[in-house]
């Protein structure tokens, strides 16, 4: 009768035979590891964007982002432990000390956060990472009806969150009473250099003052996003500021006008917010390039929230808006980031979500209903959400994470025998 000491054994021995030989690939998965978690953890941060409290497991905003984001990045350390032979309890128990080790660092780092929180989810997804290794010989290799349902559910979670995705995106209208305030000096963010001559909701005129309609307003935003703003330009912000900011008794932003830089941008509160996720913004692309500092010119917005229509003085554009693979942004959403690298980024989130539905392919009508399941999807959770339509290179990415799954599983079994 084998005992557990020796499944254990046949367990490792099992998980050897599986990277025999892949001492590159180990060390190589190792090395990026530690070189992403130093450089998302030990540069300096924003001071005015801090938290504080070590013992807090949950803080701040975007604290489910956050939360998640600190599992994505210490999985890879858990992979090339595992692919390395390491048990997993050492595993594990290396999650602990490097997280704890950086975290006491942090402490002494301007704009770094240190805290309970970070630790947990650091190691969780060290330990995610080494059990996604040691599973490996049931999904690297699976037998042709395992790898169908396997493709079928990667289809479905697929789908699922580019559903979920356009849901987060949604507009949520919060109760309350509403402000207004022209040109703010938020947190962490300058003033605007310009100013604001009028401002308008619909047929409601605002004042940069406690807003009375609150109902009203409520009720025309429900409808739609009908905004404008007569403005003074002023000079290009370093980083995105309001020209106009609606916010709520609590000092949510509700929704609001602005610039960065020399893009037009219009930011609403999302049900993402509701779940501590991040909270991306819509904008409009060097519309600001024509503009000279004190000219003065007309903003405007309409359309439904999530897919507005932007106009600056004669000229007007339609079309924005989140699409189905905007689902990093509620992670990550850096304002920062050049467009190309955004694209980029939207493109590789749709490409991720359908390489495993690539990888368990098989010639077979359930393999093929997977892709018709996709298909369906990307076509109709747009019309279905707030989401815009799928952009034609979005399909391009969605074929290629498929193809890229396809290659990447020859790769991983061509030296294990065919597939079955």
């Amino acid at each position: 009768m084998e005992t557990s000491n020796d499944g254990s054994r046949l367990l490792r021995r099992r998980h050897a035979l599986d990277y025999r030989g892949r001492t590159g690939w180990s060390t190589g998965v190792l090395i990026g590891a530690l070189l992403a978690i130093a450089i998302a953890t030990l540069a300096p941060g924003d001071p005015e964007g801090t938290t504080g409290g070590f013992a807090c497991v949950f803080c701040g905003d975007r604290a489910l982002a956050d939360f998640l984001i600190n599992v994505i990045l210490y999985m890879p350390l858990g992979v090339g432990l595992a692919m390395s032979g390491v048990r997993l309890s050492r595993i594990v128990l290396a999650g602990v000390l490097l997280s704890s080790s950086i975290e006491a660092v942090q402490v002494i780092l301007p704009g770094r956060d240190a805290s309970v929180g970070d630790v947990i989810a650091n190691t969780l997804g060290t330990g995610l990472g080494a059990l996604i290794v040691f599973a490996s010989p049931r999904w690297l290799r699976p037998s042709r009806l395992t790898s169908n349902l396997f493709c079928l559910s990667a289809s479905a979670l697929a789908v699922a969150t580019l559903a979920l995705t356009g849901y987060l995106l949604g507009p949520s209208l919060p109760t309350g009473a509403y402000s207004v305030i022209w040109t703010p000096a938020e947190e962490g963010r300058p003033r605007y250099g310009g100013a604001v001559v009028r401002a308008a909701i619909g047929d409601i005129s605002l004042r940069p003052a406690r807003v009375e309609e609150t109902d009203s307003i409520r009720a025309i935003l429900a409808g739609g996003a009908r905004m404008e703003a007569r403005i003074v330009v002023g000079p290009p912000p370093p980083k995105s500021t309001a020209l106009v900011l609606v916010r709520d008794d609590l000092m949510r932003k509700i929704l609001a006008l602005g610039v960065d830089r020399h893009d037009f941008v219009v930011s609403y509160r999302t049900r993402a917010a509701d779940f501590q996720l991040d909270q991306p913004d819509v904008r409009w692309v060097a519309a600001m390039d024509d503009l000279m500092v004190g000219d003065t010119t007309t903003v405007r917005i309409w359309g439904r929230r999530s897919q507005p229509c932007m106009a600056l003085g004669t000229r007007q554009r339609c079309g924005f808006g989140f699409t189905v693979g905007s689902g990093w942004t509620l992670l990550f959403y850096a304002e920062s980031f050049p467009n190309w690298l955004k694209l980029g980024l939207t493109g590789a989130w749709v490409a991720g979500l359908l390489l495993p539905v690539g990888f368990w392919f098989r010639r077979d009508a359930r393999s093929v209903a997977a892709l018709v399941i996709v298909g369906v999807g990307l076509a109709v959770i747009p019309a279905s959400t707030e989401l815009v339509t799928t952009l034609w290179w979005e399909w391009i990415a969605a074929v290629v994470g498929v193809v890229l799954g396809l290659l990447l599983r020859r790769a991983a079994v061509s030296d294990q025998g065919s597939i079955r």
